[in-house]
């Protein structure tokens, strides 16, 4: 194995000691007036096995500057192929290890804890070409954000940055989720400050905004995030949980919501919001393959509807629906409840059925004599319990399908709602 130089071995030292963290190079490059470029840097992350390496770069070039007023003797760092990877750790400890230390893994990232960070006279550090890769415990790719360009901004005394940028695609669980993504981000005191996003989601648009606010009164450190979205198509979306496409929702989704964390928990999290899809359809769905048996129609297995939307609120790990409904040309559905992310589910229905949904289900000759008005709806109340994946429906009140009159030429039960 070729020995190293002894300034390679210097720089290495120095990395290691500015930024706390094991860190190796290749080779090491000078030019006027006093360039550094350094090849193939490396650095380790002894925290995790995982992910042995925490960085890595094709090249690094330091470039000299000189302010007189402002900044004195500066450099600029071109960052080339840069690769960064670390894993989440039970949901608490965000990133490993740069942490703020004695924040017990609440704090969002520091970015300079070494004892030499405040020192180092960078202004600027410009990426070409970066990825990011997040790991859960079991080193599954969780997040990767390739083909970044980015500009970022450093204050080292005052521990400050700010940055602007561009990705070109993003996954989430392996699948490729948003396109052209823009972002910028700023870091304060060792700890993240704000964050604005703008990307393509599943064909639509997505805007995120994440802001770290402290409550003057108790002290308490929040999250607060914002969503809006627009023609997402749901059944991109229904692929990251579902991978395997046994079951979906299609449709255009639109999206507004906000809320705030205050721990790295997913119970943690609070919020409101609305939803709207459009032109969509249901298939294999569980819940609709049991209100299938129930209501004894085959076309509610797979449904098509023109729009389905809602408000929604998030709160102590449940997702209260309200105001919810389901418009079709065969039937409509009205409800409130809520989901539990252990998917368990506790919600009233109320289906609404007019004449049209019971095509097929009775003759023809009976269906021309039944007395039906064509604005007139049969509303079924129903509950639902259970999981999403093992849903339990049943009639709140006995009798509730449509029952004929001894003519047949009428309803008897239940009674008929009336539309404009």
């Amino acid at each position: 194995m070729e020995k190293k130089p002894a300034m390679v071995h210097f720089i290495e030292s120095f990395l290691t000691d500015a930024f706390g963290i094991p860190t190796t190079i290749e080779k090491v490059h000078f030019s006027f007036p006093f360039t550094v470029s350094l090849e193939k840097l490396k650095v380790e992350n002894s925290l995790s096995k995982n992910c042995p390496l925490l960085f890595e770069s094709t090249a690094i070039k330091l470039k000299n500057g000189f302010s007189p007023f402002s900044h004195g003797i500066f450099y600029d760092v071109f960052l080339m192929d840069p690769k960064t990877s670390f894993e989440l750790n039970r949901g608490r400890h965000l990133l490993l290890p740069l942490i703020e230390e004695g924040s017990n893994g609440e704090e969002l990232p520091s970015l300079f804890s070494g004892k030499l960070a405040a020192s180092l006279p960078i202004r600027n550090i410009l990426i070409r070409n970066g990825m990011i890769k997040i790991f859960s415990g079991n080193q599954t790719p969780l997040f990767i954000l390739q083909g970044i360009e980015e500009q970022e901004s450093l204050d080292l005394k005052k521990q400050k940055a700010s940055c602007s940028g561009k990705a070109a695609l993003a996954f989430v669980n392996s699948v490729p989720l948003l396109h052209d993504v823009h972002f910028n981000y700023i870091f304060f005191h060792k700890v993240f400050q704000h964050l604005d996003l703008d990307a393509l989601l599943a064909g639509g648009k997505l805007h995120l905004s994440l802001s770290n606010i402290t409550n003057n009164q108790d002290k308490e450190k929040k999250l607060q995030w914002k969503i809006i979205s627009s023609g997402s198509k749901v059944e991109e979306l229904f692929s990251l949980f579902d991978p395997h496409g046994s079951y979906s929702i299609s449709g255009l989704l639109s999206c507004k919501a906000d809320g705030s964390i205050n721990k790295v928990e997913l119970n943690a999290i609070e919020g409101n919001g609305t939803f709207q899809i459009e032109q969509g359809k249901i298939q294999n769905l569980a819940l609709f393959q049991e209100l299938s048996g129930l209501l004894k129609n085959t076309n509610l297995k797979t449904p098509e509807f023109e729009k389905w939307y809602g408000s929604f609120k998030i709160k102590e790990g449940k997702i209260l629906l309200s105001d919810m409904s389901i418009l079709s040309n065969s039937f409509s559905m009205i409800g409130n409840g809520l989901l539990r992310f252990d998917s368990s589910i506790d919600m009233d229905l109320k289906i609404l059925l007019n004449k049209t949904f019971f095509n097929g289900k009775l003759p023809d000759a009976l269906l021309s004599k039944l007395n039906v008005p064509s604005n007139a709806l049969t509303a079924i109340p129903v509950k639902i319990s259970g999981t999403l994946a093992n849903p339990k429906a049943a009639f709140i009140q006995p009798n509730p399908l449509p029952r004929l009159s001894p003519s047949g030429s009428s309803l008897l039960s239940p009674t008929l709602i009336f539309t404009k």
